[in-house]
């Protein structure tokens, strides 16, 4: 493990979190939480390439959602 100077921390290897953890940001502590079964939810939505899930909304910014 590699602290750099700005504070940001790289790993070599895997990172293993207890069951039903969180991972969070200052101003959102619990801004992705991963439950013991690996579900992955997103607090303010998830965005993938130009696809945005937030919700009960998906969102296309451009092309075609086939």
């Amino acid at each position: 493990m590699q602290i750099s100077s700005a504070g940001i921390v790289t790993f070599k290897d895997d990172i293993i979190l207890k069951d039903a953890a969180t991972i969070g940001v200052t101003s959102s502590t619990s801004a992705i939480s991963i439950s013991s079964g690996g579900v992955v939810s997103a607090d303010a939505g998830v965005d993938i390439d130009n696809i945005n899930i937030d919700g009960t909304e998906i969102d296309l910014s451009s092309g075609d959602l086939t």
